[in-house]
């Protein structure tokens, strides 16, 4: 995981490029936007993440293109914010290390795609459920990166 730093207002995501990893919101907060309508989707908080669309895709057998890579979303920080960033190749290198975990991973993968309208994402305003889930996730991978 590599810490990133964002002032109010900067672009996280702007919608035009692919996005190369997945995101963890440690400190701050973040708006969803969509990209054609500009319509605010969510108010990520602490705890909350994004961009595991890309670590799904790139997990698929088929090739992925550059397309299918670029978001349908653009995120911006809305207060000075410290997100953690989980890049592909450091993702695989825990699967490889802790690979029980691969199954269950596969099976969270297809639920989310399947099911991309739901509230995974941790929406600011839940219980502290997003918290658990960042602390857990970051955690576990920040020790099987560490080889712990």
């Amino acid at each position: 995981l590599e810490p990133r730093f964002y002032i109010s207002q900067e672009w996280v995501v702007q919608g035009r490029e692919p996005v190369e990893g997945m995101f963890f919101v440690g400190i701050g907060s973040v708006d969803i936007t969509d990209v054609k309508s500009k319509k605010l989707l969510l108010k990520h908080a602490h705890g909350a993440f994004f961009g595991d669309e890309t670590i799904i895709r790139r997990r698929r057998k088929a090739p992925v293109s550059e397309e299918e890579l670029k978001p349908t979303y653009a995120a911006r920080a809305t207060t000075e914010s410290e997100l953690w960033f989980l890049d592909p190749s450091d993702f695989d290198q825990v699967l490889r290390e802790n690979p029980k975990n691969t199954l269950r991973l596969d099976m969270l993968a297809a639920t989310t795609e399947a099911s991309r309208g739901g509230s995974e994402r941790g929406e600011t305003g839940d219980s502290t459920d997003p918290s658990r889930r960042f602390a857990a996730a970051a955690g576990a991978v920040g020790q099987a990166l560490k080889g712990e």
